[in-house]
C-alpha cells in the first residue's frame, strides 16, 4: 500500500508543524494484514516549519529520498511511506525541526469490520 502525502510549509499546528501518514480510507484491514506478514513499520514524519531554516540536510541525506524542496528551499514530505526510521534527518537537522515516530495505519470509523 502506498499513500503519498505531498504537503504545504503553511502549517496549521503549533509552529507551523505538519504530521504525515495516514492510511487510505478503504482497506484498512486488508492493508494492517499486508503489512503484519511483511513486518514493514511506519513512520511519521513531522516537520517544524517556523524552526526550519532550510539547510536541506534532511532532503539532501535522507536515504529512501522522503523529502522535496519547496519553493522556499524547505522540505516536503513526499514519500512518507518509504520512511525506515533511520533519523538520521532528526539527528543531524541543526535546528530541531524535525520529529520522526513510529506510527500504525489510521482506522478510520467508516471503514470494513
Amino acid at each position: 500500500m502506498s499513500v503519498k502525502n505531498v504537503q504545504s510549509e503553511n502549517g496549521s499546528g503549533q509552529f507551523g508543524a505538519k504530521t504525515t501518514g495516514k492510511a487510505d480510507k478503504n482497506g484498512y484491514w486488508k492493508a494492517k494484514s499486508e503489512m503484519e506478514k511483511k513486518g514493514k513499520k511506519f513512520f511519521s514524519q513531522t516537520i517544524f516549519y517556523d524552526w526550519c531554516k532550510a539547510c536541506g540536510i534532511c532532503i539532501a541525506f535522507c536515504p529512501q529520498n522522503v523529502f522535496t524542496r519547496s519553493e522556499t528551499g524547505k522540505p516536503l514530505v513526499e514519500n512518507s511511506d518509504e520512511c525506515i526510521g533511520c533519523r538520521f534527518c532528526e539527528l543531524h537537522c541543526p535546528d530541531f525541526a524535525i520529529t520522526i515516530s513510529s506510527r500504525y495505519l489510521d482506522r478510520r470509523k467508516d471503514d470494513e469490520e
